[in-house]
């Protein structure tokens, strides 16, 4: 599914000329942790990205966060269709992302997007 989200976020920013995102480990590994934390205590809140910018190289990050949706394609479409999420989908600045997906003992999915730009070298 993670690599389906983001599949869907580049269509998304391809369709309106922006660049793509591209896949950043140290935000899968953070998104990935954060929705295994989010499945194991069944709940929705977003994670401090202070130590998401303080451990990768990345000077900026935004955070999407869902639960419920079926699949990837109807998590996206429920970020979609919310504004401040769509902000973050399409916002130009970023050009990296990291995506996790866990499934809570209820079987309920959570989906953590997470979107950074690259400090300059």
């Amino acid at each position: 599914m993670e690599d389906e989200l983001i599949a869907l976020v580049n269509v998304a920013r391809g369709a309106d000329g922006l660049g793509w995102v591209r896949a950043h480990a140290g935000l899968a590994g953070f998104a990935s942790s954060h929705a295994e934390r989010l499945a194991d205590e069944l709940n929705l809140y977003h994670q401090d990205l202070t130590p998401v910018l303080e451990s990768t190289d990345l000077n900026w990050a935004a955070e999407n966060i869902a639960c419920g949706q079926p699949d990837a394609a109807t998590a996206h479409l429920a970020w979609w269709n919310s504004p401040g999420h769509r902000v973050n989908i399409m916002n130009p600045e970023f050009d990296r992302i990291g995506v996790g997906v866990s499934q809570g003992r209820n079987g309920t999915y959570f989906y953590v997007q997470l979107f950074g730009r690259a400090a300059p070298a």
